[in-house]
């Protein structure tokens, strides 16, 4: 029977046939047993591929599901890179809110500042003190109130409550009651505060206590720069504090926000188009937003958090021929547009991991005989997808956000925090699995570039101002010297190798609000709903200068026949859409509706009858 790659080179056709050059072989090889080959891959230009579309199968929870014992070489897609990434992201974020709200390191926490605001204003029985005590009490807190706070607190839970798309815990804010009440507690912190007399005895309330201020003050800095710059419809109370250090008290804005909610790329984009207008049938948001950033309208920069930051290492999956790999590793039509659904499915996965925060805008080869010459096959030797400026923007926001965070909990505090899994906490500690997860990204990028005969990446060519702006030009310099970079490839290699990495069998099917579209009532979504095999092929568009050595090494270019094969492979691709539905599902209820229908047209059908194929991300 032959095997799953011999099945699928038909689909592709053979490489282009041109004259080998002369070589002065680097890299590369041959699968000949008593032949060695060598290429110098700084003189080839490799095209990939993707077979014609065809109708979708069953879908799989996770990665790790569609290894197949027959894939013999392994190759690493870039999902398979993010699939680690996010299961990662999801643990750092929670450890984060847990050693945020009850205190880490050198940060008190932001159980302790509500319940000293929240007794100082305890004989206020106005709504901002209710909407802070009722946060507090949501979050885990039992308070000794006033009947008249306590009254009007409840009432103010039971509002906040009965509204699900504020108060629905989704992503990984299920896994315990503690993280629950955290997302509840922050959602309400986000409310519009109206009540002029009550911002003022707040704000009052937090200049008259330095360490309560410190507290929130490090909290609101640290949230600007793990997740995104705050959304500009209300500010915090952090002018009104400096005024009180002048001595004035002056209010600028009718309506103030305890913790205000960040804005993202996609949520301005809807309220730029469509903030007080009708949303048109068929509109899609993902689909205007890649459309802005390729006409040049749209420019994904590090300009403001880590949100930001991922938005920034995601362009090159929609901007492919803008990259210097592009001139060594071309892109078929049918790649880019894998690459243009790779793109839709990381950002829904990225909203997921940081929904509590974002705001959710509400907007309308056999032995030769003894008379022939020996023959031997050589393929390109790539063993990753060919993205190394993806991978590279992805570790500097690492690092951006490893400094972000011993900022705020101190030097020390990284290194006594874990990431949380559903399960638990893992045994490596926070300080050294960033380390680690950088060293993937760096070595992953390392090696494309090696095997795409690109030179390896340097500090200078990321000193962006944005970049300088939150890592200095040494932190650049360590991180790209060749000793880190060259360690960096060895870890990743070894990593790739593994075939038991928990978090590339770890489900994460999700739904994550994008807006709410009042004429319809309904709130438009991402859904992530799985992972489909998809296969690939690299083939040599210009061949490469090569030589050929026997066992012992003496070199027989001149003396063998060479046959030009192309590299093919099986890679987990991610499956995303954009729908609107009537409710929203948290990972749990909606994993279990995946299960049930299997096919990303039947499940989609099952969110909304009235949807219609092709509304399927890459299609």
């Amino acid at each position: 029977m032959k095997s799953w790659a011999s099945r699928i080179k038909g689909w592709f056709g053979g490489s282009p046939s041109l004259a080998p050059g002369a070589g002065l072989p680097t890299g590369g090889g041959s699968e000949a047993d008593a032949y060695r080959a060598r290429i110098d891959p700084a003189t080839q230009t490799l095209r990939i591929d993707l077979p014609p579309e065809y109708a979708p199968g069953e879908l799989y929870p996770a990665p790790a599901a569609l290894r197949g014992a027959e894939d013999a070489e392994r190759f690493v897609s870039a999902a398979e890179l993010a699939q680690k990434a996010k299961q990662f992201d999801d643990g750092l974020i929670a450890a984060v809110e847990r050693a945020a709200q009850d205190g880490g390191g050198t940060f008190a926490g932001k159980a302790r500042l509500l319940r000293e605001v929240v007794t100082a204003l305890a004989n206020n029985g106005g709504p901002t003190a209710a909407t802070l005590a009722a946060a507090a009490q949501l979050g885990g807190q039992r308070l000794d109130l006033p009947q008249p706070l306590h009254d009007r607190s409840e009432q103010v839970q039971e509002e906040f409550l009965g509204d699900e798309l504020r108060s629905k815990p989704i992503s990984f804010y299920t896994w315990s009651d503690e993280l629950r009440g955290i997302f509840r507690q922050d959602r309400l912190l986000q409310s519009d505060l109206k009540e002029a007399a009550g911002v003022e005895a707040l704000a009052r309330t937090l200049h008259a206590k330095p360490e309560e201020r410190t507290t929130y003050e490090r909290y609101l800095s640290m949230v600007e720069w793990l997740v995104n710059p705050f959304s500009a419809d209300a500010p915090d109370l952090r002018g009104l504090l400096r005024q009180l250090d002048a001595g004035r008290f002056a209010p600028e804005s009718p309506v103030y926000r305890f913790l205000p909610p960040s804005r993202a790329y996609e949520t301005d984009l809807i309220q730029k188009l469509y903030g007080n207008r009708p949303i048109p049938d068929g509109f899609s948001l993902i689909d205007e937003l890649i459309a802005r950033v390729r006409d040049g309208k749209l420019a994904l920069q590090p300009e403001g958090g880590w949100y930001d930051w991922v938005a920034w290492s995601l362009e090159p999956l929609i901007a492919y021929s803008r990259l210097p790999e592009h001139q060594r590793a071309e892109a078929s039509p049918r790649y880019a547009k894998h690459l243009e659904k790779l793109f839709k499915s990381l950002m829904a996965l990225a909203r997921e991991t940081q929904i509590k925060q974002l705001e959710i805008p509400v907007a309308g080869c056999a032995m030769p005989g003894p008379d022939e010459r020996p023959k031997v096959t050589i393929r390109p030797r790539l063993d990753i997808e060919p993205l190394p400026t993806h991978y590279l923007r992805r570790m500097l926001g690492y690092a951006a956000v490893r400094r972000t965070l011993r900022e705020t909990f101190g030097d020390d505090a990284l290194r006594s925090m874990h990431r949380l899994t559903e399960a638990g906490p893992v045994e490596i500690d926070l300080d050294a699995e960033l380390q680690e997860v950088m060293d993937l990204h760096l070595g992953a990028a390392g090696l494309a570039l090696r095997q795409l005969g690109l030179p390896a990446p340097r500090a200078g060519d990321f000193a962006l101002p944005q970049v300088l702006g939150r890592l200095p030009q040494a932190d650049l310099d360590r991180m790209f010297d060749a000793p880190a970079h060259e360690s960096a490839i060895g870890r990743f290699e070894a990593w790739a190798a593994r075939a038991d990495d928990p978090d590339l069998a770890r489900d994460a099917r999700m739904m994550v609000p994008v807006y709410f579209d009042t004429q319809r009532k309904k709130t438009k979504v991402w859904v992530f709903l799985g992972w489909e095999a998809q296969a690939l092929a690299v083939y040599f568009k210009v061949q490469p200068r090569f030589a050929v050595f026997d066992r012992a090494g003496k070199d027989v270019t001149d003396q063998v026949d060479v046959k030009w094969e192309g590299r093919h492979a099986r890679i987990p691709t991610p499956v995303s859409a954009e729908l609107y539905v009537d409710g929203l599902l948290d990972r749990d209820a909606f994993r279990a509706l995946c299960d049930r229908h299997r096919r990303s047209v039947d499940i989609l059908t099952a969110l909304d009858p009235s949807y219609k194929a092709p509304s399927r991300f890459g299609e």
